[in-house]
This record gives C-alpha cells, sequence and structure tokens, in this order.
C-alpha cells in the first residue's frame, strides 16, 4: 500500500469511529451475532425434535444452558420456551425418550426462577409421571430453586401415589432435592425433617418385616437400598443431628417436634452410614431346587 492510499485508510477509520452512529452499529453487531447463533441453535433444536434425535436435542441442551446466563431476557425466555416443549414432543415408549426429557429436567433446572416453573408445569403432565426417572430427575430440579416455595411441592412426592418399588427413585429425588434447604427457615426445615423421619421410619419397618418373611418381596428391599442414604443425609443436614437407626431419629424427633428451631442454620452433616438397620438376610434357596 502506497503512502497515500494508507493516509486516506486512516482518514476513513478516523471518520468512521468518530460517527455515533458507527460505533452504535459497531456495538450492535457482537449482541447481534449472539441472536443469530442463539436462533440457530433453536432451529436446530426443533429439528431435533422433529427427527427423534434424542441425542442431538440433549447437546443442544448443553450449548443453550451454558449460553443462558448472557442472554437478554427476550431470547431467554425463547430458549426456555422451546426446552420446555421437548416434554410435549414424545408420547411414545421409546428408549431415547427418558434421557431426552431429563436433559430437558437438568436444563430447565438451571434456568432460575422460571425455570423452576416451568420445571413444575412438566411434572403436572401424565404422560411425564408414568415416567419414573425422568419425573425422579424434575422432582430433584425443584431442589436446585433456592425457593422456599418449592419445599411442600417436594414433600409431595416423599409418599407418592404409586407404589414404592416403582417411585423409590422418585422419592429418593425428593430427599436429595431437600438437601438444599439447610439454611431454609426454621419452621420449614421442621416441616421437612418430621416428613423424612415419618417416611423413614415407615419404610424401615416395612423392610424388616419382608426381611423376616420365607419369601420377602425384593421391590421393598431394593426401595430401602435406594432411599435410605439420601434420607439420612437430608435428615442429617436439615437437622444437625448424627444419628443412625430409624428408631433413634423417631425417639430424637418425639421431642424435637416440640422444640425451639428458630437457633442458627445447622452444622453441614457427615456422611451418612451405608445401612440403618441388620444386614439384609442371604436369600432362601426354593425347597424345590437343590
Amino acid at each position: 500500500m502506497t503512502f497515500r492510499r494508507a493516509t486516506i485508510a486512516l482518514a476513513l477509520l478516523a471518520v468512521v469511529s468518530a460517527d455515533p452512529r458507527s460505533r452504535a452499529v459497531a456495538a450492535v453487531a457482537p449482541a447481534r451475532a449472539g441472536y443469530d447463533s442463539t436462533a440457530e441453535t433453536l432451529k436446530e433444536l426443533k429439528a431435533a425434535y422433529k427427527a427423534k434425535d434424542s441425542a442431538a436435542a440433549v447437546r443442544l441442551f448443553d450449548q443453550l444452558t451454558s449460553a443462558f446466563a448472557g442472554l437478554p431476557p427476550k431470547e431467554q425466555e425463547e430458549v426456555l420456551k422451546v426446552i420446555e416443549s421437548a416434554f410435549g414432543t414424545r408420547h411414545d415408549d421409546g428408549k431415547d425418550v427418558d434421557p431426552l426429557f431429563i436433559g430437558a429436567a437438568a436444563s430447565l433446572a438451571q434456568m432460575g426462577p422460571a425455570g423452576g416453573k416451568a420445571v413444575l408445569r412438566a411434572i403436572a403432565q401424565k404422560h411425564v409421571q408414568a415416567r419414573p426417572a425422568v419425573l425422579a430427575s424434575l422432582v430433584e430440579g425443584l431442589g436446585e430453586q433456592d425457593d422456599p416455595a418449592m419445599v411442600p411441592e417436594l414433600l409431595k412426592w416423599l409418599k407418592p401415589e404409586k407404589p414404592l418399588g416403582i417411585h423409590a427413585e422418585v422419592v429418593a429425588g425428593a430427599a436429595r432435592a431437600l438437601v438444599h434447604y439447610r439454611e431454609a427457615d426454621a419452621k420449614l426445615r421442621k416441616l421437612a425433617v418430621g416428613e423424612l423421619v415419618a417416611v423413614y421410619v415407615d419404610l424401615d419397618g416395612k423392610t424388616r418385616a419382608e426381611r423376616a418373611k420365607e419369601r420377602p418381596n425384593p421391590d421393598v428391599e431394593t426401595a430401602f437400598q435406594q432411599i435410605e442414604t439420601p434420607i439420612l443425609l437430608t435428615l442429617r443436614t436439615l437437622s444437625g443431628e448424627n444419628l443412625e437407626r430409624a428408631e433413634d431419629w423417631a425417639k430424637w424427633w418425639s421431642k424435637a417436634k416440640d422444640a425451639d428451631w428458630s437457633a442458627s442454620a445447622p452444622a453441614p452433616a457427615a456422611a451418612p452410614p451405608k445401612k440403618s438397620g441388620d444386614d439384609p438376610p442371604p436369600p432362601k434357596k426354593d425347597r424345590g431346587r437343590p
């Protein structure tokens, strides 16, 4: 480039830099590029829904979730809407439906109060409730909202209407979700602890009774193994106590339910033991077999 051309180029650059409208256009360009990128990702996501490509959809969920916090409110609203729509795209029994719904649940749980409301709406759908793994993921996502209003919603899922053997992972998810509320209002913590103790004592009693039978129901033992550890951890976290067995929690609760819980939040809990009751007995042999 000659000296003359270089001088003209520098002069033009100076004019553009001095023009407020040019600066405004330059400032808007990155934002517009971000919008175009989000719009393109949403377009790809809708195409993945249509193609029933759950793997691609989950990958796009991750991209949108990572970018979500930096998006303007209008774009956040659109992203949330499209991700939530995943729950209405599939009503079949395909093996890839659970991963799709669980991925959507995980993303919505990280999208603030609006995401929390979307999680509640998803939970209310009957075809979603028919999928225990998905329901457990959604219920657990409520705990990530750090919203005291979610606690009553979570307590509902400690005692699901479906048989415990089917919904054990939902109960476990609710227990894990409640662990986030260690610093919640004392009245709320007490309410949650009372429900957890009741569930734990009931499950422990059922499990012991089954273990004593000639032919115990394996679903009860499986449920116990899934639920005990998260319940113990949450009980310890919300109460500050370090008890192990269900009967010890019941005895403690008989006095704690009338105590003043308005003191500061309890210290973080220690990890619970693997089991609170007796070890399950070895399976008994079928008498008709050697």
